[in-house]
């Protein structure tokens, strides 16, 4: 009860009724789900994540910005007992309405899930970094601003 699936893959009728759908609950005091290493969509720009430039689906980011909601990252483990169970990062906003908001939660977002897969090497599901090795090395990238090689930058304010 309460939940709704929107699939995402497919037309761009379908994507945007989405993430219509999303910011609608969203609005309405609810919660979102979003997948941010999706492919296929539109990304932020490029941020750090193991030494590489990679830029995370947009949608998460974006419905943050247009709500001014928080955005929670969050991994998934299998628990000893064969459960699954979901780990919460802390909740990080930035003041702001321009794209480069979405941009500094996406840095945020991947330097809290990077610190994570570091912490916990050995929670990783087989392939679940496997579309990093895509993603060209910082060296190689376009410039990064300061803003999104430091998540700090600019300052995020917790929402807990």
């Amino acid at each position: 009860p309460g939940v709704d699936l929107a699939a995402t893959d497919g037309s761009s009728e379908k994507r945007a009724a989405a993430f219509a759908k999303g910011l609608s609950r969203l609005r309405e005091g609810g919660i979102v789900l979003m997948a941010a290493d999706a492919r296929g969509f539109a990304t932020t720009a490029p941020v750090p994540f193991f030494g590489r430039a990679v830029a995370p689906a947009r949608g998460p980011f974006a419905l943050a910005r247009m709500t001014g909601v928080p955005v929670v990252p969050v991994v998934t483990r299998y628990t000893p007992d064969g459960k699954i169970t979901l780990i919460l990062g802390n909740p990080s906003a930035v003041d702001g309405t321009e794209a480069d908001v979405e941009t500094a939660l996406a840095a945020t977002a991947m330097a809290w899930l990077e610190s994570y897969v570091r912490r916990h090497p050995g929670e990783l599901w087989l392939g679940t970094l496997r579309w990093l090795r895509e993603a060209p090395r910082l060296q190689d990238a376009a410039t990064i601003s300061r803003a999104h090689r430091d998540p700090r930058v600019p300052p995020t304010r917790s929402t807990s």
